[in-house]
């Protein structure tokens, strides 16, 4: 498995280019501050959600190597994709 460089969303014609590794590092807080509150809500056993939250530095981990990644969303009217470059 290879790292993504670059994360491009396309939303119908427009293209965006951003960089992975930022938008990867911007996550961790989030990745953080949900891994204690998942922990604690799974404890307690308050269902589902919490048990998801309490993977979230796994996910925020396997999500460094998207590379080569694609995801193509097409209905009548509206095109979106995302590629992990």
């Amino acid at each position: 498995m290879r790292p993504a460089f670059l994360l491009l969303a396309r939303f119908g014609k427009v293209t965006l280019p951003l960089p992975w590794f930022a938008v990867w590092l911007a996550l961790l807080p989030l990745a953080v501050a949900a891994w204690p509150v998942g922990a604690l809500g799974s404890a307690l056993g308050w269902g589902r959600p919490f048990r998801l939250m309490a993977q979230a530095p796994r996910l925020w981990l396997i999500s460094c190597c998207l590379g080569g990644l694609s995801v193509r969303v097409r209905s009548d009217d509206r095109r979106i994709c995302f590629s992990f470059v």
